[in-house]
């Protein structure tokens, strides 16, 4: 059989240095808009309402789609403006064939200043759950938790009787909570917080001891 691109002979209708010349190794948005917190250096979608990464490495990775077989990413940046220049470098094997391919192709990301959602929700105080830490094994469950909550605890209060650790997620608390449940006993209730548009707005709280 003969490659219909080059002349050359092969087993497919394209040989394998052209198949690799007419096909994408992956894609990725020529464009990407993140914004950054200054006050905790996470990168955020455009909305700031999740984190995608801390690093731009991580969010040009996150960018790219692909459904062959990526064996390494590299990545080169310049600022160019008020955007940075960047040059992925992907290197990988075709899924549908079994060719490899080094490919280059050049983005341009903009980065702009804006507080995140968790960065807001702890300077105004603002907090969804309250776990409530007791028993004798106070310390060693607080430290459990002050280690899996990383930053999403408001603050923590300080009682005879334990701990109010005030946390501003309530499926984090909820996730931490059921975790505790295979070694300590944890009850569950809800306390209303307050009102939003005429919707009761309830808090939850756990009692882990």
């Amino acid at each position: 059989m003969i490659c219909i691109s080059c002349g050359k002979e092969t087993r497919e209708p394209l040989c394998d240095a052209c198949y690799s010349k007419k096909n994408d190794l992956f894609d990725i948005p020529k464009n990407i808009s993140v914004n950054m917190c200054k006050v905790c250096g996470h990168l955020t979608d455009a909305g700031a309402t999740y984190v995608i990464s801390d690093t731009l490495d991580g969010v040009i990775q996150k960018e790219i789609k692909t459904k062959n077989k990526i064996r390494k990413v590299h990545t080169e940046s310049k600022k160019v403006g008020n955007k940075i220049d960047v040059e992925v470098v992907v290197q990988g094997r075709f899924a549908e064939r079994n060719v490899g391919k080094k490919e280059t192709k050049k983005i341009f990301v903009s980065i702009t200043d804006k507080m995140c959602q968790d960065c807001v929700k702890l300077r105004g105080n603002y907090y969804e759950a309250v776990v409530q830490v007791r028993g004798e094994e106070r310390e060693k469950i607080l430290k459990i938790i002050m280690g899996s909550m990383k930053n999403k605890i408001a603050s923590v209060d300080t009682l005879k009787e334990g701990y109010d650790v005030k946390i501003i997620d309530k499926k984090i608390a909820s996730s931490v909570s059921q975790g505790l449940q295979k070694k300590y006993e944890v009850k569950k209730s809800f306390k209303l917080a307050g009102k939003k548009k005429g919707k009761e707005l309830y808090r939850n709280y756990y009692a882990i001891r």
